[in-house]
């Protein structure tokens, strides 16, 4: 199988905190590796604060990694040089809440209401 999106070894860290001058890191991820082969349908999902929007994030160019790579078509990208057919290929679902799944429909109520 040809390999079309990849990550290799994505690591990313945020600031925060409270008060004047707090600023803690708080590692969002830690040398993530990910391939996504031709034909292929990729879901992140998980627990929150597990990272996932941040490597939809990092992976559409949108903010920078601290460290790692990611190739599209076996060629390297960045936010300043991300191609455009990587979007064209890859897209964000945004989670909202008032659209999530509600765990008393039936399968066929579910798929009718989306």
């Amino acid at each position: 199988m040809t390999t079309v999106w990849e990550a290799r070894g994505i690591s990313k860290t945020y600031f925060g905190g409270r008060g004047m001058g707090a600023r803690r890191k708080i590692p969002a991820l830690r040398d993530v590796s990910l391939s996504v082969g031709q034909g292929e349908i990729v879901a992140l999902v998980g627990e929150s604060g597990s990272g996932k929007s941040t490597l939809a994030r990092l992976a559409l160019a949108l903010e920078r990694p601290d460290s790692g790579t990611f190739l599209f078509q076996e060629k390297s990208y960045d936010r300043w040089g991300a191609p455009k057919a990587l979007y064209r290929n890859i897209q964000m679902v945004f989670q909202s809440t008032a659209e999530a799944a509600d765990p008393a429909w039936t399968p066929d109520g579910g798929l009718c209401k989306a």
